[in-house]
C-alpha cells in the first residue's frame, strides 16, 4: 500500500510539488512542506516535497506512533511547534528529522472542519530558516500558502480522495484512531477554566458549561456559516429541532438576536471554549 502511495503520488507528483513549494525554499529557507488530511472515517491524504522523508517515515514505521494521525476530534484549529509535543513517540520522529534531514523546527498549522482535519507542516533548521519570525509576525502568509498548495495540487488531492489509505488498516487491530483524546500539549479543562475565571470570564465560563453537547455542535456549525437547515441536515435533525436548540442557547448565553448569538459564539471560540 505504501509503495503505491509513494510511487503514484509522492514521486509521481514530485515535480509539481517541488515547483509549488519552491517559494518556501527560495524566500524563507523552509526546507520541507507537508500537507495532510484525515477524515472522521480514518482516510488519510499525505503529500510532501521530500520523498526521502516519506520513505524514512515508512521504513521506520513512524506512522504507528505519529501523534498527528489521530481522529479529527483530537485537534483544534490553530498553530503549534511540533517540538512542544513531549511524547516519547514523537521524540523518535523528531530526532530522526534532525539526524537525517536537519529539520529541528516544524510549524504545524491545523484547520479543523466538521468531518476532517487538515495539517500544513513547515520544517527547517532554526539557525537559517525564518520559521520563528514568520510564525510570530506573518503566519497568515503560511495559511495563504496552504490555500495555494491545495489549488495547485487539486488533481492529486482529488485522486487521493478516492484512493487514500486507511489509518485503521495501516496501524492494525491495536490502532487507537477512534480514541479522540486531545494531544498532550493542550491545557487541561480545569486550568483553562480557572485561568478564564481569574481574568474576568467566570460568568461566561458558567454559561458555556450550561450548554449541552448538541447545543455546542450547533454553535460550532453556526460559526462555520451553516444555516439552521444545513445544520439540521448535518446532524440528522429537523430544522424545527435545531431552531429550538438555538432558542435555548440564546437564553443560556443571554443573547437576544442572531447577531448577538454569533458574537457570543465567536468569543467562546476565541477563548478556546468551543
Amino acid at each position: 500500500m505504501w509503495d503505491r502511495i509513494i510511487s503514484d503520488y509522492i514521486v509521481g507528483y514530485s515535480d509539481k510539488i517541488k515547483k509549488t513549494t519552491a517559494p518556501l525554499i527560495d524566500r524563507f529557507n523552509i526546507s520541507h512542506f507537508q500537507y495532510r488530511r484525515i477524515d472522521d472515517k480514518g482516510c488519510c491524504i499525505l503529500l510532501g516535497d521530500r520523498p526521502d522523508w516519506i520513505e524514512n517515515y515508512v521504513s521506520e514505521k513512524f506512522f504507528k506512533h505519529d501523534p498527528y494521525l489521530k481522529h479529527p476530534t483530537a485537534y483544534q484549529t490553530g498553530m503549534c511547534l511540533t517540538e512542544s509535543n513531549k511524547s516519547n513517540d514523537y521524540k523518535k520522529i523528531h530526532n530522526s528529522n534532525i539526524d537525517l534531514f536537519g529539520f529541528d523546527i516544524t510549524l504545524l498549522i491545523i484547520e479543523r472542519h466538521v468531518h476532517y482535519v487538515e495539517f500544513y507542516g513547515f520544517s527547517g533548521n532554526k539557525s537559517n530558516c525564518g520559521l520563528a519570525n514568520i510564525s510570530m509576525n506573518y503566519h497568515t502568509l503560511l495559511k495563504e500558502f496552504g490555500t495555494y498548495f491545495k489549488k495547485e495540487l487539486n488533481r492529486a488531492i482529488t485522486q487521493m480522495s478516492n484512493d487514500s489509505f486507511s489509518i485503521t488498516d495501516l496501524r492494525g487491530k491495536n490502532n487507537n484512531f477512534n480514541n479522540s483524546q486531545s494531544l498532550s500539549f493542550e491545557l487541561d479543562s480545569s486550568s483553562h477554566h480557572l485561568f478564564l475565571n481569574d481574568i474576568g470570564f467566570k460568568a461566561l465560563v458558567l454559561r458555556r458549561q450550561s450548554l449541552t453537547p448538541r447545543e455546542v455542535e450547533c454553535l460550532k456549525l453556526l460559526l462555520l456559516g451553516k444555516s439552521s437547515k444545513e445544520i439540521a441536515f448535518i446532524l440528522k435533525l429537523s430544522t424545527r429541532t435545531v431552531e429550538f436548540y438555538f432558542e435555548n442557547i440564546k437564553n443560556k448565553l443571554l443573547c437576544y438576536s442572531k447577531y448577538e448569538l454569533f458574537s457570543s459564539a465567536t468569543t467562546l471560540r476565541n477563548l478556546c471554549l468551543l
